[in-house]
């Protein structure tokens, strides 16, 4: 994952006009990975999920295997259809910055 996050992050640099690497120093070597693995539910309102938020880091790699995710556009959350065998490739606080 970490290889495939630097390569992400070198596309940034080039769309960016900055030096290839530019993202590979103290902002990239901390490394989390949180699981959620959420089953289909007939009756989601009875279970939890996580909550509203934005991530603080640079990148999140996120495999969306089913329908749940969400983005909150124009006051409004979306759903996000999943692709199979793809990653969601979300800018988070510290690149958006």
């Amino acid at each position: 994952m970490r290889k495939l996050s630097l390569r992400i992050l070198d596309l940034f640099c080039e769309g960016l006009g900055v030096e290839l690497g530019y993202f590979a120093d103290e902002l990239s070597k901390q490394q989390g990975l949180l699981v959620h693995r959420y089953l289909p539910c007939p009756d989601p309102s009875l279970v939890f999920g996580v909550d509203g938020h934005t991530d603080s880091n640079l990148l999140t790699l996120l495999q969306q295997d089913i329908y749940g995710l969400q983005i909150f556009k124009n006051g409004h959350w979306l759903g996000v259809e999943p692709i199979p065998h793809a990653f969601v490739i979300i800018i988070c606080d510290q690149l958006d910055i």
